[in-house]
Parts: structure tokens; C-alpha cells; sequence
């Protein structure tokens, strides 16, 4: 722990000197001043003590100037580190601690934006947490926000965040003296080339186990005090979690979570969300159930058992009948075939880092993987039931125009149980391929994956593919849930928080996400690499391609200067018949390095573009597909290395 009067250019310009003479280095900057160290002044610009507003700049702003100045150039060097700075709303700080403490933050704020631009070029991640609300409520939060840099790649963090609210946050609120249930996941991601990250300001930050949160503390608390901090919100690229998403819940329901896969990166414990490490997905077609990602609502549900498992089936002007799994596996052909299940999140990490975006888990490229599923086609089974009802031949003939699928994971503290719709005409549609299915890559689904039975509907965004079935609904509309028509819709970008989400170019006027676009990511190498400027003629890079329309990867396009392009080789895909191609492409390129690059090292940036069989293709900028919601993030994909 090092203490320094940062008021003073010298001081801080020794403890710069000393930090990199003593650790050989800092990854982290972690700014967090208080007024309170700088003498406060709660009085306005008209009768405050101009003394007392110098002594809050040069805490408030001038000092992480100067230490950013100070260290930022090694960090450039390397390549990698992060800065973030907390700082209490700057229109907050105008009321609650006078006209110079909120000039000192708007400074700051100021400065943390122009560091943005300035050092992601150097694979440096500029992230600004803002906190609104309560001290005490807000503390938690802010802490989460701390580690986002040790649970995304350099390239992906976002430029601001904001944690709390006015009112205070109840998960945030909550304190205990155990901070390691918050902590499993980070060092997975954290771990700098010798294994421990460094910062300064404020004490040494070691992204091992409670020391993590030890360093990052608020100037006039004592050193652990931060670290009784507690809260089950994670990585924090968002705003509070809109409240139709029904997701907080109290910790006692998931006491009964299953054991799952250290090798999954934690995006959130509760509700469980994880996603598969690129390397993983790289090196298999077909995503083993362990790795495979996980995306839950709620708690698991708990006394499902195969043996004893129904279906109930309904609608309108038919009636309703339950049916067995036993019934589902002996009375219907089972079908077997390969299709992407994709996270409406997937990459919400790159939308993140352009603008703030709402949405409880900051995936990367890994919320998605290809499976091989088996179970009996829904249309079948309905063909079986209502043979004389229903018009399979011309679907929208029919009363019922779409089909709810209700799952057996329930909202404890509301009673709701987890749903989704899809058109009927989907399911109908001898090319649609809904299933009913029970087995996952030749095996029973695993309790994360929707044992006994899910549904599986080729081509759609997971969220629709409801797990642990129990009802399937006919219905003249689509589902009522909130999942349905308060969320997974794609808000037009002028809608940029929960009030504008609530008015008239909101929820209610856009459709729910279904068919999901074309899509490709770099996989290898990860983000931060480094090669050796001098002997790498061409980088071998790897990744996937998908289309939601069911039609093949036409091809792969790959470059390190965004001029030349190499055309990947495909090295693994599954043969269907165009519309039925619900597999996703593996490929790999060996993309030359730009001559110029190469001779003045540093940060290299390689993309990826895909094209379907019908033309369609990714958008160049994530810009152009920012949501606020941060869904269907689908831009050229990319990854940042380095030659030295």
C-alpha cells in the first residue's frame, strides 16, 4: 500500500516511479477520489472558498491526469492495462458537495472520455463508472463495475457506465463480510502474463480472491471495507435490469443449482449465465454439453424426471391432451440434426463498449454454440393430435396463428413461469424443423440445457427455445410474458434508456426477435496475442459463420487492414438442404500482415465479415446495429493482437 498526498505533482510523480521500479509494472488505474481527503465545501459557486476548489481539482481531476501521464506510456508499450474512475454523479455532486466537488467530476469525466479515444489504440481500456444514488446502496455496484475490465477482452469494454439509481438499488444495498461468492469467475480472465494483475492508487490490485476488491476502495474507508461488499448483479456494461425481466431473486431459491463446468466464463451466478472460452469453441463442430453455453431466466426447477414428465398441448377449437415423454419418444420418429443455439446477447460486450446498453450479462463471442439435437418434429405431433382441425397445408387458414411454448422454470417471487412464441406457421412448415427434444449430442439434456425436454426451433433466437417444457399453447396471439413483449425486441437507436424503451417507439411498437442474422466471429487468436513483428509474415485465424435463414455460409471474408481480404477455407460444416441449414461453418484463414505493421509493431486488428447463400452480410460497424437493449450484435467481427 502506498500513500501519497495527491495534491502534490512530486508525490505523484514518486509514487509512479516507485510503483514501476518495485512491481515492474501497473495493468490497473484505478481512480476512486473522494472530496472529503480534499476539504469539502458544500456551498455554491457564489459563496464558496476558491482555495477549498483548488484543493478538489487537483485530487479530483489533476491527480489521475498526472498518474495517467505517468504510467499510461509502459502500459502502451505492453499493449494491455485498463483505467477506470468512479465518480459520483456530477449532478448529484453539485447538490451534495457544492459547486467544486461538481466541477472536479465533470473534469474528470471529461478527461476519462478523452483517454478513450486516445489509448484503445493501444489495446487499453478506458472505462468511466458513474454512480448515481446513495453512497452506501450504490457501493456494491460500483465494485462489480471494477472488475468488468478482468471479464472482457481489451477491445470490448464500454466507454461508460452507470450503477445505482435514484431511488438506491436493492441488490446493491445488500452487505456482507463474505465477498468470495462474487468471486470465482475473475481470475479466469484476469490473469496477466505472470498471473497476478497490478494496480495503483489506492494500494496494489492482485486478481486473487478478496485482495481484488481489497485494493479498490474509496480513499477514506479503510482497505477492506470495500471488500464487504457484496451484490449477485454481474459484469456491469449496463443499466439497472429493467424490472419486466423479473430476473433478481432471493439467494435461498438457488440453493439447489446443479454442478457445472469450471471451464464456463461466469457472466452472472444468479441466474446462471455462462459462456464457452473461444479456444473451446474453435476446436469442435459440435459444442460438448459441458462447454456448451448456458443462458438462464430463474432458478432451475427442481423433481423433473424423465420417467415422469408430461406435456400438456392446447388451443383453440381443439381442446387439450397431455402427453408423456414416453409417448413423445415411442410414438413419433425421432430426427437428429445439428443446429446453432445463439444468445439474443451474443457480443453485447463490443455494443457495450461503443455506448451503454441495458442487459444483465456482458456476453463475448462464446453465447453460442452448435449441438446435435434429437426429438420428435412438433408438426408431426400435432399432425397426430388434430389431424381434421388443423391445415397444415396453409397454416395461416388455421384460428390459431402462433404457438406458446411455457417452461417449468418459475419466477418465485411473482409466480410466473418462463415463455415464449413463435408463429405457427414455423412450426408447420415442413422446412421449420421445430422440435421437441430430448437428447443432447446422443445424451439426456443436462438439467442447464432443459432436462427432460425442451424445444428447439432451428434458425430463432434461444430465447425462444424454451427449456423444461411443460405446456404447449395454440394461441391467436403471440405469448403475453414479459420476455415476449418486454423484451428481446430491438429498440431503434433514438431510444436510449427505460423511459424512451416505455414510450411510443418502444416495447410495444416493435416485433420480438426471431430469425437471427448472419453472423461471424474471430475466435483465435484471443484478443491481446502477441506475435513476434519481425518473423510473422501471416497469422492463422480461426472462427465461426452462422445464418439464422437456414441457407449456407457462402464465404468468409478476412483482413488485417480492412483493404485486403483473404477468403477463409471452411473446416468443418454440416450438409442440409438450402433452408434446412441450421449448423453452423467453422473456418481459418492465414491472413498476411501488413507490411507497414509489421515495422512499427504494435496493436493489429483483424476482421472477419460472412455472407450467405442469399447475399445477406454483416454490417460493417457496430454503430450501426447499437441497441440499447445490446441484442443481435452482428458487425464484422475482430479482435485485437499485438507484435513486438
Amino acid at each position: 500500500m502506498h500513500a501519497c498526498n495527491t495534491a502534490n505533482a512530486e508525490h505523484l510523480q514518486y509514487l509512479a516511479e516507485v510503483l514501476l521500479s518495485r512491481q515492474g509494472r501497473v495493468d490497473v488505474l484505478a481512480f476512486i477520489p473522494d472530496q472529503a481527503q480534499a476539504g469539502a465545501d458544500n456551498k455554491s459557486a457564489a459563496d464558496g472558498d476558491p482555495a477549498t476548489w483548488e484543493r478538489q481539482l487537483e485530487a479530483g481531476v489533476l491527480a489521475p491526469m498526472r498518474l495517467t501521464a505517468s504510467l499510461a506510456p509502459d502500459m502502451a508499450q505492453r499493449g494491455r492495462g485498463a483505467i477506470i474512475a468512479a465518480v459520483w454523479d456530477p449532478a448529484e455532486a453539485e447538490l451534495a458537495g457544492g459547486a467544486g466537488e461538481a466541477a472536479a467530476k465533470w473534469g474528470l469525466t471529461g478527461w476519462m472520455h478523452s483517454c478513450y479515444e486516445s489509448l484503445r489504440v493501444y489495446s487499453i481500456s478506458t472505462t468511466l463508472v458513474k454512480i448515481k444514488g446513495g453512497r452506501e446502496e450504490a457501493v456494491a455496484e460500483a465494485a462489480e463495475a471494477f472488475l468488468l475490465p478482468f471479464r472482457l477482452s481489451p477491445n470490448c469494454t464500454p466507454e461508460e457506465l452507470t450503477v445505482g439509481s435514484a431511488e438506491g438499488s436493492a441488490a446493491a444495498a445488500a452487505v456482507s463480510e463474505d465477498v468470495q461468492p462474487l468471486l470465482p469467475e475473475a481470475p479466469q480472465q484476469a490473469s496477466a502474463a505472470d498471473g497476478e494483475m497490478k494496480g495503483a492508487y489506492g494500494g496494489v490490485v492482485e486478481a486473487t480472491g478478496a485482495r481484488l476488491l481489497s485494493g479498490l476502495m474509496l480513499r477514506d474507508a479503510e482497505p477492506n471495507e470495500m471488500g464487504k461488499a457484496k451484490t449477485d448483479t454481474p459484469g456491469a456494461v449496463l443499466t439497472p435490469s429493467n424490472p419486466a425481466l423479473l430476473e433478481p431473486q432471493g439467494d435461498h431459491f438457488y440453493a439447489h443449482e446443479p454442478p457445472r463446468s469450471p471451464q464456463l466464463l461466469v457472466q452472472c451466478q444468479k441466474p446462471f449465465n455462462g459462456e464457452t472460452p473461444h479456444a473451446l469453441l474453435a476446436g469442435a463442430f459440435v459444442t460438448p454439453a459441458d462447454i456448451h453455453f448456458v443462458r438462464n431466466h430463474m432458478p432451475l426447477p427442481r423433481g423433473l424426471s424423465a420417467a415422469e414428465h408430461s406435456i400438456t398441448i392446447e388451443g383453440p377449437g381443439v381442446g387439450a391432451t397431455t402427453l408423456t415423454l414416453h409417448d413423445i419418444r415411442t410414438k413419433f420418429k425421432a430426427h437428429t440434426f445439428c443446429s446453432v443455439l445463439q444468445c439474443a446477447g451474443n457480443r453485447r460486450s463490443e455494443m457495450a463498449a461503443y455506448k451503454l446498453v441495458e442487459g444483465r450479462a456482458p456476453w463475448n463471442s462464446g453465447g453460442m454454440g452448435n449441438a446435435r439435437w434429437t426429438g420428435a418434429l412438433l408438426r408431426d405431433v400435432l399432425a397426430s393430435l388434430w389431424p381434421q382441425e388443423l391445415d397444415l397445408v396453409n397454416p395461416l387458414n388455421n384460428r390459431a396463428k402462433h404457438v406458446c411454448f411455457i417452461g417449468s422454470d418459475q419466477h418465485k417471487e411473482t409466480g410466473i413461469y418462463y415463455e415464449g412464441s413463435i408463429p405457427l406457421a414455423k412450426v408447420l412448415d415442413p422446412l421449420g424443423d421445430v422440435l421437441l427434444a430430448y437428447e443432447m449430442n446422443g445424451q439426456e439434456l443436462l438439467p442447464d440445457h432443459g432436462y427432460p425436454v425442451r424445444a428447439i426451433v432451428p434458425g430463432y433466437v434461444g430465447a425462444r427455445q424454451v427449456k423444461w417444457l411443460s405446456r404447449i399453447v395454440l394461441s391467436e396471439n403471440e405469448s403475453e410474458a414479459p420476455w415476449q413483449k418486454k423484451d428481446y425486441k430491438l429498440l431503434p437507436q433514438g431510444v436510449t434508456d427505460h423511459e424512451g424503451a416505455e414510450g411510443p417507439q418502444g416495447w410495444t411498437s416493435m416485433p420480438a426477435v426471431e430469425v437471427m442474422p448472419v453472423q461471424s466471429a474471430i475466435l483465435t487468436p484471443e484478443a491481446g496475442s502477441v506475435f513476434a513483428a519481425s518473423t510473422t509474415e501471416a497469422i492463422k485465424v480461426r472462427g465461426y459463420a452462422w445464418s439464422g435463414a437456414g441457407v449456407p455460409i457462402a464465404r468468409v471474408d478476412v483482413s488485417a487492414d480492412g483493404a485486403t481480404w483473404t477468403v477463409a477455407r471452411f473446416t468443418a460444416s454440416e450438409v442440409r438442404p438450402s433452408g434446412r441449414q441450421w449448423a453452423w461453418t467453422l473456418w481459418e484463414a492465414d491472413v498476411p500482415v501488413p507490411e507497414e505493421s509489421r515495422k512499427k509493431a504494435g496493436p493489429l486488428r483483424i476482421m472477419c465479415k460472412a455472407m450467405d447463400a442469399a447475399s445477406n452480410t454483416q454490417p460493417e460497424k457496430v454503430a450501426t446495429v447499437w441497441n440499447f437493449r445490446g441484442l443481435n450484435c452482428n458487425s464484422w467481427g475482430n479482435t485485437i493482437v499485438r507484435l513486438e
